[in-house]
């Protein structure tokens, strides 16, 4: 989806982000001001509908799940086949920098899921930094398992109910 927006509307942003300043103050120490490239204001009302907007820019040619900050992209590739997620994450690489956004790739996981007829794929690479593999994640509050069982996500639920009722008592 593309997002059409009226010049006016488009200078007033440009206008409300270019030459931002900000300071951090704790307790009675104030730093120097520092002048912000290319950044949102914090607490600002725009912030997250700008986000929203920029993730949402991003397309991938597989199967891609976006929720927030989170954007997950997944692939489905028969026993003999090759994957191409280093691909997909390439081109989301290049798209988000012409965006202007950046990624972290130290806090980006892959989880093959399934058996392999050989050897399982080669670990991606995102922005030079090699991608942890795991076996479990958590995905917008579910925990999600290679092996596709729900015990892992059980054991977290239950887990966090039983120090919530440790509270209670």
């Amino acid at each position: 989806m593309e997002f059409t927006l009226p010049d006016a509307i488009i200078q007033w942003m440009h206008s409300f982000l270019r030459h931002q300043r900000q300071r951090v103050k704790i307790g009675d120490v104030v730093s120097d001001w520092l002048v912000m490239d290319a950044d949102m204001p914090q607490g600002s009302y725009l912030g997250p509908l700008t986000f929203i907007t920029l993730v949402d820019s991003l397309q991938a040619s597989c199967m891609t799940h976006k929720y927030v900050a989170d954007t997950t992209l997944s692939e489905i590739v028969a026993k003999s086949a090759t994957s191409h997620m280093q691909i997909y994450c390439d081109d989301v690489v290049q798209q988000s920098e012409q965006a202007r956004m950046n990624i972290n790739g130290q806090k980006k996981k892959e989880m093959p899921i399934g058996s392999f007829s050989k050897d399982s794929p080669p670990h991606l690479m995102l922005c030079g930094a090699t991608v942890d593999r795991v076996t479990t994640f958590k995905l917008i509050g579910v925990c999600v398992s290679s092996n596709l069982k729900w015990t892992d996500h059980i054991d977290a639920v239950v887990s966090n109910a039983a120090s919530c009722l440790h509270f209670l008592l």
